[in-house]
């Protein structure tokens, strides 16, 4: 090869490389024209062989172990759809942080058929990502005594989900933060002390939420946004709170708490 004393460059006539690395090269791919779809389970059961995280996750014959190792397989950058099915009614020990995807796809993380939901039991993370990302009809049991969901620089909808805060009772079910626009449909709170919280300009629209928090159900502080209409969790501490130029506005029914019995004399 020759370099360019001016630029500094090397040219070379001709190269065959077998394997090349380069750090600074985000992983591309286009599943445009055919979803792209990796297989997860905790364990075997009818249909499902045994889990390893070595095997390919290209169906229920070879499924990996974890969801992180299945977003791991995920290239950075992506056009089109990529499906990480969790098998249905299996519970999942881990944290999970879905970070960095970009390229114009869709991520969709959703259990593998219509019978019991999965369960990850553990806390999820959604950060800086330009793909939409989707959390479906998989149930959080939060080990994290912040918020089970904490969701920054993404956009994305958390959807048909139960929510099961950590011992002592999370924050936050939710916590939807900067540069971040969540949809958050169908989903049921336990065990926290609010169940959905917009900060720092985050934006939540809030639809069809059910159960209970020990505090305020929808919190808006910093400039967060929660907006949104349909049913929504009881809140033992009052309905919403508007912190610091948050905002909460909707048309929700919250259901009045129940009415705490007389002491006894």
């Amino acid at each position: 090869g020759e370099i360019n004393a001016e630029t500094g460059t090397y040219n070379f006539p001709s190269l065959s490389v077998g394997d090349l690395y380069a750090p600074n090269v985000v992983p591309y791919a286009d599943y445009r024209n055919d979803n792209r779809i990796i297989y997860v389970a905790a364990e075997v059961a009818s249909g499902v062989s045994e889990p390893s995280d070595d095997n390919s996750g290209d169906s229920w014959s070879f499924p990996l172990r974890t969801l992180s190792e299945a977003l791991r397989r995920v290239p950075q950058s992506f056009k089109g759809t990529v499906e990480i099915l969790a098998a249905s009614g299996q519970t999942f020990d881990e944290d999970i942080e879905v970070s960095g995807f970009s390229g114009g796809g869709t991520l969709i993380i959703r259990k593998s058929s219509s019978t019991t939901r999965a369960k990850v039991a553990g806390s999820v993370k959604i950060v800086s990502n330009e793909n939409f990302v989707e959390w479906r009809d998989i149930n959080l049991d939060s080990t994290d005594a912040y918020a089970g969901f904490f969701c920054r620089g993404s956009e994305g909808i958390i959807s048909n989900s139960n929510i099961n805060g950590a011992s002592g009772d999370s924050a936050f079910a939710i916590n939807v933060n900067s540069g971040a626009n969540f949809e958050i449909y169908d989903v049921a709170h336990s065990n926290c002390k609010s169940a959905v919280r917009a900060s720092y300009g985050g934006v939540a629209f809030v639809s069809e939420n059910t159960g209970s928090v020990s505090e305020v159900a929808f919190v808006a502080f910093g400039g967060g946004i929660v907006a949104g209409g349909g049913t929504a969790p009881t809140g033992a501490g009052g309905n919403t709170s508007q912190i610091q130029g948050g905002q909460v506005t909707g048309s929700w029914t919250f259901p009045t708490p129940p009415t705490a019995p007389t002491p006894i004399a």
